[in-house]
């Protein structure tokens, strides 16, 4: 395998500007040093228009922060920061400062261009320290700079919301199918450029010497700072377009169909360029409209912008940005990237689901695994309400609501869907903290940390409806009002609510989880919680179906049943249920009816690749039906709700 890829990533021969092939016998280095040392020489730009925009964000504290003399632990920080299997420098050793060497990888399976490779930095030790300690100090006051809208390499934000908010709004896009002005969303492709490289290598061969005058270096700690600092100037002409409808994100931009929001996108990008250097590349450019969208106004925006209609972006970084009902077709690139044999998947997904005293990873519930990682963006939107996307997807799904009272709304994208389907793993732990109490609704909101669902169950008798905890306190001061509250809840609520220590100073109100020690939701905890209530819940439906069935003896057959009787036949129940889960990729349905004195009832119960519990659900009919047609009923019901949660099933009992 290391021996193919070696013989892939060889070059042994690319395209001239004249289009004509040439080798490394006759001639290929000069078209590599040529290429690079025009694309490093810097344009003379003019920052001017770009500059006037920007406003002053580095406050006083923080300018002073960034000018203090750097010290010996800002250096070991920085040397205990890098990763230890960094590519070398030229002689192996990281001993220089001053070069850099730059190694060809490339891009296509077949490549005709030098454009058509990737150009990998290999920098020195010492200059990589340098930079590690300038970029640790740049990064502390980078979210007080950087606007909003930019996610990636800030301290607390998440590239993945630049992901969530691309396909919230291609879904938008997708549906869009009513009224007279359509949307578009354009992806562009920007021109980077390495820094500070001075030797070009092919094999064990050195070719030339460059020096350059602008770009950034791809692998250098500072490169991504001084990208979005960079990307900042982009951020703000586009901000003094904002009226016009004009989004942006990272390098998707949204508008409405408009030619002037065409025209304006135009502009700022070619005055963004100028400044900076980052030309967008047109031709590798697509743009998506919405159905809506009429002829003539996508042959007027294609022409502005001199880029191509397409029917799908495809991927977004690195993942797809749409998710229709065929999800297999849409990930088959994880497969594929993982360069899989025909048997590699099957044997993969066996060995995470071995226990690790087995040998094996012991991932033995993959759902409740993957749902304990989209409970962090449910609780993403819990603590961080003002992030970008946090915002987008409130104001569409729940913008009366938290999270943990959103429902599944009208028209769901797959990333809502999957988000919402963790919202019951959240309820089991999150509630709100106590500060000063007033935006904590005493009816309503998870506020009793003592309690096992965290909600006021008592009855509310105030006649207000938006009652805030707030009120509960004696007036100016932080003591609870201990008659009021007698007075107005049950007893043992009345005792949870005063056995609550109050803190001194009015801090905010904000969200907790129950189960780490500093109140912040982990995926850690969130899974184990998950798997060990759903293994309680399994053992108490089979003690309570064992105990139904000893009632029905003893009722019956006039037949007894001991404890220790019942007790061992759950457990042999149990056994057998998990040593027969469903096929492999698919779901188990276990559906089931009878008859009453007065009504019938149905009930199904689905389960995981792995037997783990899914959903169930028990629908009493008012009429009495024959015990074939009440099962016949309890498939069409879960057939519902597979074809509502997109997926399938392969058997039924």
């Amino acid at each position: 395998m290391a021996t193919t890829r070696r013989k892939k990533n060889q070059i042994q021969q690319l395209k001239n500007g004249n289009g004509e092939w040439v080798t490394w016998e006759n001639g290929l280095d000069q078209v590599v040093i040529d290429y690079f040392q025009s694309l490093f020489t810097t344009l003379n730009g003019d920052m001017e228009e770009v500059l006037r925009h920007v406003q002053a964000r580095v406050s006083s504290t923080n300018a002073d922060f960034l000018v203090l003399p750097y010290t010996n632990d800002n250096v070991k920080n920085a040397v205990f920061g890098m990763h230890p299997d960094k590519a070398p420098g030229p002689d192996g050793l990281n001993p220089g400062s001053n070069s850099t060497s730059i190694i060809l990888i490339p891009k296509k399976k077949t490549s005709e261009y030098i454009s058509d490779m990737r150009p990998i930095s290999l920098s020195n030790v010492i200059d990589r320290v340098v930079c590690k300690a300038m970029a640790n100090h740049l990064k502390l006051v980078l979210p007080d700079v950087i606007s909003h809208v930019q996610s990636a390499f800030v301290p607390g934000r998440l590239v993945t919301d630049n992901i969530m908010i691309s396909h919230e709004v291609h879904h938008f896009i997708k549906g869009k199918r009513q009224g007279k002005t359509g949307v578009v969303a354009i992806k562009t492709d920007v021109s980077k450029f390495p820094l500070l490289i001075t030797i070009v290598l092919y094999g064990n061969n050195a070719y030339g010497s460059i020096l350059p005058s602008r770009g950034l270096r791809q692998g250098d700690p500072l490169s991504p700072y001084l990208f979005i600092l960079s990307a900042e100037g982009l951020t703000v002409l586009l901000s003094a377009c904002e009226r016009s409808g004009l989004i942006t994100d990272d390098s998707l931009f949204f508008f409405k169909a408009r030619v002037s929001n065409a025209t304006n996108l135009k502009h700022c990008l070619s005055l963004y360029a100028t400044a900076s250097g980052q030309y967008i590349n047109f031709a590798k450019s697509s743009v998506y409209f919405s159905p809506n969208t009429n002829a003539h106004d996508r042959e007027e925006i294609c022409s502005i912008l001199s880029v191509a209609e397409t029917d799908s972006h495809g991927s977004y970084l690195g993942l797809p940005i749409v998710v229709g009902r065929n999800k297999t077709d849409v990930f088959n690139f994880v497969v594929d990237k993982r360069e899989m044999n025909q048997f590699g998947g099957i044997i993969m997904a066996k060995a995470m689901a071995i226990p690790k005293c087995q040998g094996g990873i012991g991932f033995r519930r993959l759902r409740e695994f993957n749902l304990a990682l989209l409970a962090k963006q449910g609780w993403n939107f819990l603590v961080q309400p003002s992030s970008l996307v946090s915002q987008i997807y409130k104001a569409h799904y729940f913008p009366d609501v938290s999270f943990l009272e959103a429902s599944i709304g009208h028209n769901p994208s797959y990333i809502w869907r999957s988000i919402l389907a963790s919202q019951s793993c959240l309820k089991k732990g999150c509630y709100k903290r106590i500060g000063n109490g007033l935006n904590i609704r005493i009816w309503g909101d998870p506020w009793l940390c003592n309690h096992d669902n965290f909600v006021v169950v008592s009855e509310n008798n105030t006649g207000i409806e938006d009652v805030k905890v707030a009120d509960l306190f004696i007036p100016g001061l932080r003591i609870w009002e201990t008659a009021f509250i007698n007075e107005v809840f049950d007893p043992h609520e009345a005792i949870a609510i005063l056995s609550i220590p109050l803190s001194y100073s009015a801090t905010d109100d904000v969200w907790q989880w129950k189960w780490e020690s500093k109140g912040r939701y982990t995926v850690k905890y969130g899974h184990g919680r998950g798997c060990r209530f759903r293994e309680q819940l399994a053992e108490v439906v089979m003690i309570a179906w064992q105990i139904w069935n000893s009632r029905n003896n003893l009722v019956w057959n006039r037949k007894r049943v001991g404890q220790a009787v019942v007790v061992s036949q759950t457990r042999n129940v149990l056994h057998e249920w998990r040593q027969y889960p469903p096929v492999e990729g698919f779901i188990k349905c276990n559906i089931d009816g009878a008859n009453g004195p007065n009504q019938s009832a149905i009930a199904w119960l689905c389960r995981d690749t792995s037997g783990g519990f899914m959903s169930c659900h028990a629908h009493p009919q008012q009429v009495i039906f024959e015990p074939l047609i009440c099962e016949a009923i309890g498939v069409r019901e879960v057939l519902s709700w597979l074809k509502e949660n997109h997926e399938s099933c392969l058997c039924r009992d």
